[in-house]
């Protein structure tokens, strides 16, 4: 390695750092300064890590949404529109985003398709010169009964999370309808709904895109198939499951995302646990062994509470007595799809969220 040793070095232009990525940075020498060109920031080796030159008592100051601090993070956690504003950042900052799409609402009557779960967009080390000082935020409510789809959210007009599709049911003309995640099939058509979130396209500049999911819903039986119940709801994380001849489909399970659940801001998800689609519903008053459950495909247990289910709801078992087991909303800021509807309940799917986190120090 050559080295050049002088008192002091005035530059006229510039001085040009060597160019490295977080893969091929060199190591060793304490105090040796590079450019990170994956990131955008210059770099220096304190002896055991490479850290941001520009890092001082702040790399980012903002408001909007609930704020919050928790574990060196300051968390903007948006639960209807809003702006996230900057006041205030040193070249090379980044905030991680999490954008969750509202989930699909119940379809009607009974043996009805679970709903598909908004759709679920996570990127990491995202620029904030990228979107300037300030940035839109809108959130998307969960679907309306009967056969409302999730709204989208989005994130500063370059990140969006599709909301999820509702499942099928009757008249016989309502199939699974796509979204982030589709809805699934029923009894009356077996179509379940397509999913759109990883065709959409996230502008995320040097950031790196963890998560664009969604998955498509479960099929059902089709008239006139065994009166069995719907297909599972299209989950984050996995396809809605099929109707079977005993049992109506689960939701497809969701997604867990780090860094962001309700241990790091309240109105976050328990568990980082976003994106469960809905479980199928069936006709069959006190037999909760044939409903379909939401969001634990695969694997996972019925008996779970919602929340570690990725907010899906559980189908019905109820008939026009309603003493069966009823069928349960998605969850509240999890983008949750709705279960299959048990007679005559009318249930919504869960809203979705936006939330921005950044290093204090």
């Amino acid at each position: 390695m050559s080295r050049l040793n002088v008192g002091k070095l005035i530059a006229s232009v510039g001085i040009r750092l060597p160019g490295f990525t977080d893969s091929t940075r060199p190591g060793g020498e304490q105090g040796l300064m590079i450019y990170n060109s994956q990131s955008g920031i210059v770099e220096i080796f304190d002896g055991s890590e490479w850290n941001n030159v520009s890092t001082g008592s702040f790399t980012l100051n903002a408001v909007g949404g609930s704020e919050y601090e928790s574990n060196g993070y300051k968390y903007h956690v948006f639960v209807g529109p809003g702006t996230f504003s900057v006041t205030e950042a040193k070249a090379g900052a980044t905030i991680d985003v999490l954008v969750v799409a509202g989930g699909g609402g119940a379809g009607n009557y009974y043996y009805c398709g679970g709903s598909g779960a908004g759709g679920v967009v996570n990127v990491q080390n995202y620029p904030v010169q990228a979107i300037g000082n300030s940035a839109p935020v809108t959130v998307g409510a969960g679907g309306a009964y009967p056969y409302g789809d999730g709204i989208d959210s989005s994130f500063a007009g370059v990140l969006t999370a599709k909301g999820g599709g509702s499942g099928g049911g009757y008249p016989y003309g309502y199939s699974g309808k796509p979204g982030g995640s589709g809805g699934g099939g029923s009894l009356y058509v077996s179509g379940s709904g397509t999913a759109s979130q990883s065709s959409i396209s996230q502008s995320t500049g040097s950031g790196q895109l963890v998560n664009n999911a969604g998955n498509p819903g479960g099929p059902g039986p089709g008239w006139p198939g065994t009166p069995t119940g719907g297909g599972g709801g299209g989950g984050a994380g996995a396809s809605g499951q099929p109707w079977g001849p005993g049992k109506c489909g689960d939701g497809g399970v969701g997604l867990q995302i780090n860094g962001f659940s309700a241990a790091d801001h309240p109105q976050l998800a328990t568990a980082g646990k976003y994106g469960g689609g809905g479980g199928g519903g069936t006709y069959s008053p006190n037999d909760p062994s044939r409903k379909g459950y939401g969001g634990i495909n695969p694997g996972g247990s019925a008996g779970d509470p919602q929340g570690q289910r990725y907010g899906g709801g559980n189908g019905g078992t109820s008939g026009p007595s309603g003493n069966g087991y009823a069928s349960e909303a998605g969850m509240e800021r999890t983008g949750g799809g709705a279960g299959g509807p048990d007679y005559p309940h009318s249930i919504g799917g869960g809203s979705g969220v936006v939330a921005i986190r950044y290093l204090t120090n």
